[in-house]
């Protein structure tokens, strides 16, 4: 990962971030170090070897879908976990162990307070947008 990306990731502790595509991760601690890079990436002017360690409370119902796909993985040892588009994660903590980064992140919900604040907003700026074109557009065929 990029410093100037886990930067942003580190002055947006307690904030969300949502993924724009699958998320692709594992259970697998050694596979997941392997694919950080083991800690070799460390240059400041370039990337650092992170791992993102994702707590999911199951007792909970998630609006976006995850599935363990270990089975169907061509990778079975690797424990993959797949999460659906539009995730959305809260930032919990950065913090470096080594020569590795590790994030934390918490799967949130649609019963989740920031949530419901983030998409109010979002909803409300939606609509202004749309109110905005549908105006632009009617006075435009008035002419």
């Amino acid at each position: 990962m990029k410093i100037t990306e886990l930067t942003r990731l580190q002055q947006n502790v307690g904030k969300l971030i949502s993924m724009n595509n699958f998320l692709s991760t594992t259970n697998n601690v050694t596979a997941a170090i392997f694919f950080a890079g083991d800690g070799c990436l460390n240059d400041p002017n370039g990337e650092v070897s992170v791992i993102y360690q994702i707590t999911i409370d199951t007792s909970v119902h998630h609006s976006i879908p995850f599935a363990k796909i270990q089975y169907e993985s061509i990778f079975e040892d690797e424990d993959e976990v797949l999460f659906s588009m539009a995730s959305v994660f809260r930032i919990d903590n950065v913090e470096k162990y080594e020569t590795l980064w590790v994030v934390e992140l918490t799967l949130i919900n649609k019963e989740d307070e920031t949530w419901n604040i983030l998409t109010a907003h979002l909803n409300k700026q939606y609509q202004s947008t749309i109110m905005y074109l549908f105006n632009k557009l009617y006075s435009t065929l008035r002419v």
